[in-house]
């Protein structure tokens, strides 16, 4: 029960305050951040305080080494709480600094949580696919030979998307490292591996422009425990299945007339979360709320479209995620196709192919030299 976990953390620290800190005090003020923005109120100013107390109090409370809490603290802190208030590429590091951390003090549990939350913001962000890929590949066997297959098995979906964006030939990894495939892990229906398939299998079909198939993708995961926005906490496979669901719902609305209502209403419930995140950081939800304006008012036939596209590139592209440059591209292309401006397409989407080829994305390259070819034909 979360309740139970909020109770005791609430307890912890009322009882550091009344006499004084310990090594486990950290730990507490770090938990209390997703606690309070997790709770009825969202409270993400009084989260993003804790969290920033939490890594004041490690030092304070070490005895001559590294306080035997901080990989639970990097984890909870950077991984779920500042990556609401700070440039999630930020975090990045120091969820490495946890993993070490970890390793040192013997926290294996807490250590492999940090590789897992560094996976999933690296892949989200849009880090270089093929340095990406080796170090999940690492990443894995680790935890394999430290027991931690939970870990293991929810870094696996990243890796297989990692692998199929770069274009490698090397896509089995479920058997390779697991003995297994995918839908047998949706099956064993372990929560954080499932939701880390659904948001990854969503992510690569909206990118490689398969909308139809993202689509069928979001109609499947309803009817799995944990193919909706099912989470204890509001971690970044939260944060990209909410944006995704949006994307996916306004094209629904614009193609599907029978069901319109029912994806204008996933598509504003996307759109308006994004806008409450986009007022705690601007650096990391601002482009994604942009995009989010320019299928809205695509959807509606509104044509001032075009000039929240053209702010969404400058904004992903100001704040450095290059993915979601090629992304707001590639959509920009397809905007100007149905206003039959074809010399305004073939440019954005050499564009987004730029982008892709930065990011390491070959695959996604190749589909679109295919879609130049198709257009080029037609």
């Amino acid at each position: 029960n979360p309740m139970i976990g909020a109770l005791v953390t609430y307890r912890m620290i009322r009882i550091s305050l009344k006499y004084g800190l310990c090594e486990v005090s950290a730990f507490a003020f770090a938990f209390m951040g997703p606690c309070l923005i997790n709770g009825p109120t969202e409270d993400y100013a009084g989260g993003y305080f804790y969290a920033k107390l939490a890594l004041k109090a490690l030092n304070h409370t070490h005895s001559g080494g590294t306080n035997r809490f901080t990989a639970r603290v990097y984890c909870i802190a950077y991984g779920l709480v500042l990556i609401w208030r700070e440039p999630m590429q930020a975090s990045l590091e120091k969820l490495l600094d946890g993993y070490n951390a970890g390793c040192i003090t013997g926290d294996q549990e807490y250590a492999f949580w940090n590789l897992l939350s560094y996976a999933g913001l690296s892949l989200y962000t849009g880090q270089e696919l093929h340095k990406l890929g080796t170090n999940l590949r690492t990443y894995i066997k680790r935890a394999i030979q430290c027991q931690q297959t939970a870990v293991a098995c929810s870094i696996a979906p990243l890796l297989s998307a990692t692998v199929g964006l770069n274009g490698s030939t090397d896509k089995d990894i479920y058997a390779q490292f697991l003995n297994t495939t995918e839908d047998d892990l949706l099956q064993q229906n372990d929560r954080r591996t499932c939701i880390s398939i659904w948001t990854k299998r969503k992510f690569t079909r909206v990118l490689q422009n398969d909308m139809d198939g993202a689509i069928a993708v979001y109609e499947l995961s309803l009817s799995h425990p944990y193919g909706k926005l099912f989470h204890l906490f509001k971690t970044i496979p939260f944060i990209i299945s909410m944006y995704l669901n949006g994307l996916i719902a306004f094209y629904a609305a614009r193609k599907n007339n029978n069901a319109k209502r029912r994806w204008l209403n996933i598509g504003i419930e996307s759109l308006n979360m994004t806008k409450k995140w986009a007022k705690e950081s601007k650096w990391n939800f601002h482009s994604k709320l942009l995009l989010l304006e320019a299928e809205q008012l695509f959807q509606k036939g509104n044509k001032s479209a075009l000039q929240k596209y053209e702010a969404a590139i400058i904004a992903a592209r100001n704040h450095r995620f290059i993915h979601e440059e090629g992304l707001a591209y590639l959509k920009l292309g397809n905007y100007h196709l149905s206003q039959n401006r074809e010399a305004s397409a073939a440019q954005s989407f050499a564009q987004a192919k730029r982008c892709y080829e930065q990011w390491g994305a070959h695959a996604l390259v190749e589909g679109m030299d295919s879609l130049k070819a198709d257009f080029q034909e037609s």
